[in-house]
């Protein structure tokens, strides 16, 4: 199962490093992260933070529903050992906007 995933996962890095764009004016980056780091603890933070967000605008429960839901869904991604996270230079703010 582990050899599938392994595979996998290489076969999506390959298909996004060769994947056509501009001048390779976008070329994408992956980076792995172990957990627990520095850099697993700075995701789950921006779980947090997304998930509140996004729960919020949608003014489907009060603030403090909306705290402990995106606290439960951060304490869940932390039970993930490690992360494969893809960035793609020269989005710029595009990522903050949406």
């Amino acid at each position: 199962h582990r050899q599938f995933l392994r595979d996998a996962i290489q076969r999506a890095v390959q298909c996004a490093m060769t994947a056509p764009n501009h001048k390779v004016t976008e070329p994408t980056t992956f980076h792995r992260i172990i957990a627990p780091s520095a850099a697993s603890e700075k995701l789950l933070d921006i779980v947090y933070s997304v998930t509140l967000e996004r729960l919020l605008s949608r003014k489907i429960s009060g603030h403090e529903a909306c705290r402990s839901e995106a606290m439960r869904k951060r304490e869940k991604w932390s039970d993930i050992p490690a992360f494969l996270v893809a960035t793609v230079r020269g989005m710029g703010d595009q990522c903050q906007s949406s």
